[in-house]
């Protein structure tokens, strides 16, 4: 016997082997290009796409429906619509978080973030942001989301560990784009309105850099190495390159008509930008910033993205209503793309021609073995020519269907030169039944069936057929639930159908009772058709029982002046279908509200209610529903009660801000104090004001007699316990620059932030100002001291007042008013003197002496010093 494999096995194994190399590689190598280039599939998913998100591990994508209000979810794995998730209103854009446990969509409409578990694909929050919620971007870590809110002109910054909004950046006007860079630090978002792209500092969320780029900055992404940023700009089809190290504007390039989506490729220097003008999508190369190819995709591409891999590359085409596919290039790539016979059931005997559609997905004509296996007993193989694109129907010789039971259908082709073989092989099976002699089975109950009276009585029937080929007659068997059980006896002539019926029942006890029906023929062949179960529920007398289950919302605790929709769960327990009755719920002494059921409510059934919404009051609140049934049997279970808790959120307040003149050489300390404003206090963290060069800062405590220690080695200084609602005052103490010279840049305005923050939650904070303007004392020197052909007096002038300046030679004589009776105001001033007399002639080589006179508040102060000229 030969050692080789059946031709099923071969194929498996061929399956196996082609899989395994996939998962092992991650990604298919291009021969000869390195980035995804060429459009491989396009996806039908209906309604409005506006922009897409892969999972990170590449196995789903999500795509946002403007106008359809839901989220539809591809397999990508074989490019199939899977599941619509009902999201908010108009769905416009998505990300999924860096986990792939969650993707959040900007709910356009109803200025909201829609959380999807994508586990389940369930909505599991909504959180309110701002007007018209555009773009997000996740930090690295995925521990916040920041949103791009279009109409209010700012960012909502959300805690991903519970979904709430714990900032609000206001940016430029109307940020459409948004992107994180990769170490999380900053933020940028694309503002259409002001021609501007904002820079946020994550660590206090404050806008740090304003970059003026002109146009209508629509879409924004950061290269992989954070070094700059890409806007899409719509308005003239361009992309601008911000270098994030000092935010300068250092290059652009021209896209395809009206740029807009955007996304670099992973673990590439390609940027792939959307271009809803023209049907195409532009490729940049990143490291030279050139345009390298445009690729012709689906109508309006709005949205694009590209999965962790970079195995391909997917917009969102909103007027094709699908979703585009970017992939690798193959020059040989033929495949099998469906499996048309033999599929679903057989009867054992029947022949049929098996029939397989393949397609060439390479760019060049093909000659290549198609090969279909159909269990161990079947192969056939045969020769098929394609060009580059088709596709085509391969019919192979008539196969007879045997043996019985279900058979492994293979098929593959065999191209020497592909490129792909990753799917090079398809699988699927068939049921081959058995032509059975002897079948009889029980096709329904009729009788009894839904609900029926207590003490009815009622004839049971079921229809019964034979599906053999012979005339038969076999008992048939009715139970309902454990006191009924009878048995007929009934005859059938091959594939007759008949009504049987059995001796009369009365119908008890009440409840839902189990009804089963069931042929015995002896020699059956096929018993799994033999027995069918169905239930019959038996009422008694009306009982009216409608009673309250549980209260939903508000439980436990919220935050003060929080708005709540009360929300509470109702069951029916009688056996009767009620409507149009008043439940009431209220919430302490102030909140009181019913409203009517007037949807029928049918036995063992539930409804959750909603209330009218009420407004979070501080205190423990009593929170009942009631239901008021008129007729109601049971008054113990129509209410029910718990209670809720309001907490005044905490806020941090770090006061006050102040201004100050400081002259040079002098110190001063500065007061501020923290204030908790909540239901608990905290451990309150005070940041080191960042230190100017010649300055000198320090964190004291209230008296400024000993520094702020950083008991707890996190770098910040701590304040200690604050309780709400006390003010817990520190001090700053400043130091100004010692003494003037030449360089003045130290004697600019001097604006120091004090930031404080709680310990335990750092989105709790808060910061003050110490704005200080340092002023000179009043001096004089001049530079370049020898000098040889000019010199520079600088002035310092603690204040406004009128400057004399003359230089003398030694014995007293005037050589030259540099300046006489001159308006000053306070602050450093420059003088230049060429070396000249009154009359503008040069003056010798040799020591000379000048005196500053300095008239002020009513009195003259004056300052003598010698400089030195000299020609050498």
């Amino acid at each position: 016997m030969s050692g080789r494999l059946p031709r099923v096995a071969v194929a498996l194994s061929v399956l196996a082997v082609a899989t395994g190399a996939a998962l092992a590689l991650g990604r298919t190598t291009p021969l000869f290009q390195d980035f995804p280039d060429s459009v491989v599939a396009q996806i039908p998913v209906g309604g409005d796409p506006t922009n897409v998100s892969a999972l990170p591990n590449a196995e789903y994508l999500y795509v946002g429906n403007e106008t359809t209000d839901y989220v539809t979810v591809v397999r990508l794995t074989d490019r199939t619509v899977v599941a619509r998730v009902a999201a908010g209103q108009s769905p416009w854009e998505l990300m999924a978080h860096p986990s792939g446990d969650y993707v959040y969509t900007g709910d356009l409409n109803s200025n909201s973030v829609s959380v999807i578990r994508t586990s389940d694909n369930t909505v599991i929050a909504a959180v309110p942001v701002g007007e018209s919620p555009c773009q997000l971007a996740f930090r690295p870590a995925g521990d916040f989301a920041y949103v791009a809110n279009s109409a209010s002109n700012n960012v909502s910054v959300i805690r991903t560990s519970d979904d709430s909004v714990v900032a609000t950046v206001r940016v430029g006007d109307n940020p459409r784009g948004i992107a994180c860079l990769p170490d999380g630090n900053y933020v940028y978002t694309a503002n259409c309105y002001s021609g501007n792209v904002s820079g946020i500092r994550t660590s206090d969320n404050t806008v740090v850099a304003t970059v003026h780029v002109g146009g209508e900055p629509h879409r924004v992404a950061a290269l992989l190495d954070g070094s700059h940023v890409y806007v899409t700009r719509r308005g003239d089809n361009k992309v601008l390159v911000i270098r994030t190290s000092d935010n300068t504007l250092v290059d652009s390039l021209v896209s395809g008509a009206s740029a807009c989506g955007m996304v670099m490729l992973p673990g590439s220097e390609f940027a792939y930008v959307a271009n809803i003008g023209d049907n195409t999508v532009s490729v940049i190369r990143t490291s030279t910033n050139t345009l390298v190819t445009t690729i012709p995709v689906g109508h309006t591409p709005w949205g694009v993205t590209a999965p962790a891999a970079g195995d391909f590359v997917y917009t969102s085409d909103r007027s094709g209503q699908s979703v585009t596919v970017i992939g690798y290039r193959r020059r040989h790539d033929v495949c099998p793309v469906l499996i048309l016979a033999p599929t679903g059931t057989l009867d054992s005997g029947t022949s049929i021609v098996p029939r397989v559609v393949v397609k060439n997905l390479g760019i060049s004509a093909d000659v290549f073995p198609v090969t279909l296996c159909i269990g161990a007993g079947y192969t056939g193989t045969v020769q098929d020519t394609l060009p580059a694109g088709f596709s085509d129907t391969v019919s192979f010789p008539a196969w007879t269907a045997a043996p019985a039971g279900r058979l492994p259908v293979v098929c593959f082709t065999g191209l020497q030169s592909d490129e792909d073989t990753a799917n090079d092989t398809l699988t699927d099976s068939v049921l081959v039944l058995r032509a059975s002699i002897h079948d009889v089975s029980a096709v329904s109950i009729t009788v009894p069936a839904g609900t029926v009276d207590f003490g009815t009585v009622c004839i049971p029937q079921a229809v019964v057929r034979n599906l053999g080929r012979q005339e038969e007659t076999f008992p048939v068997t009715m139970q309902i639930g454990v006191a009924y059980s009878q048995s007929v006896s009934e005859s059938l002539a091959a594939g007759i159908s008949d009504t049987v019926s059995f001796p009369a029942w009365t119908a008890t006890p009440t409840g839902v009772l189990p009804v089963t029906c069931f042929t015995a023929l002896v020699g059956d062949e096929n018993p799994t058709n033999d027995t069918i179960n169905d239930s019959v529920r038996v009422v008694g007398p009306p009982v009216h029982d409608v009673g309250a289950v549980a209260i939903l919302s508000p439980t436990g605790t919220v935050y003060t002046g929080d708005t709540v929709i009360p929300r509470a769960r109702i069951s029916n327990f009688g056996n009767t279908a009620e409507r149009f009755f008043d439940v009431r719920f209220r919430i302490g002494p102030s909140y009181d509200r019913t409203v009517s059921v007037t949807q029928t409510l049918q036995p063992d059934s539930t409804v959750e209610l909603t209330f009218e919404p009420w407004v979070a009051e501080p205190g423990n609140r009593v929170v009942s529903c009631s239901t008021m049934l008129t007729s109601d049997a049971n008054r113990a279970n129509d209410k029910v009660a718990s209670t809720v808790r309001a907490f005044q959120q905490t806020a941090l307040h770090i006061e006050h801000d102040q201004s100050d003149r400081l002259e040079v050489g002098q110190g001063k300390t500065y007061q501020f104090h923290a204030l908790i404003d909540g239901d608990a206090g905290g451990v309150v963290e005070v940041a080191q004001p960042l230190v100017p060069a010649g300055w000198s800062l320090r964190l004291l405590n209230e008296n400024g007699t000993n520094e702020l220690t950083d008991t707890d080695a996190d770098g910040m200084p701590d304040l200690g316990y604050v309780m709400p609602g006390e003010s817990c005052w520190f001090s700053l103490e400043v130091k100004t620059p010692s003494g003037l010279v030449g360089d003045t840049a130290s004697l600019a305005q001097r604006t120091f932030l004090v930031a404080g923050q709680l310990g335990n939650d750092p989105a709790v904070a808060d910061t003050a100002f110490l704005n200080l303007t340092l002023v000179p004392g009043f001096s004089v020197h001049n530079f370049p001291n020898p000098f040889i052909i000019r010199t520079a007096f600088v002035i310092g002038l603690p204040g406004d007042g009128k400057v004399t300046l003359t230089v003398y030679t030694r014995a007293g004589k005037r050589v030259c008013r540099v300046l006489e009776n001159a308006d000053m105001p306070a602050g450093v001033h420059f003088v230049g003197w060429d070396g000249v007399n009154d009359n503008g002639r040069g003056i010798a080589p040799g020591t000379y002496e000048y005196l500053l006179d300095y008239v002020h508040a009513g009195k003259t102060d004056r300052i003598r010093k010698r400089l030195v000229l000299t020609r050498e």
